[in-house]
């Protein structure tokens, strides 16, 4: 159970606390307090504000990029022979 009272910021109403979301594998949730959305970290209890703005619900992602290696770009579709005769 966590004590929101004790890790978010001062001043802040929890009459409406809702968790609208998690990053699972990260630990962090985030929790709506009227219109502003925090993450809290569930291992460290850090809080972070991160929006402000009604929103219901939390859906966290991730994208990356691989990028190509020198060796495929060179072997690739557009290699062609220097001299075609």
């Amino acid at each position: 159970m966590i004590e929101l009272n004790a890790v978010l910021p001062v001043g802040v109403v929890l009459t409406t606390a809702k968790v609208i979301g998690s990053a699972e594998g990260l630990g962090i949730i985030f929790v709506r307090v009227a219109d502003v959305v925090y993450t809290v970290d569930l291992k460290t209890y850090k809080v972070k504000k991160v929006y402000e703005g009604t929103i219901d619900l939390v859906f966290p992602y991730a994208s990356f990029c691989t990028p190509v290696s020198a060796a495929l770009e060179d072997e690739g579709p557009s290699a062609s022979p220097s001299s075609a005769r």
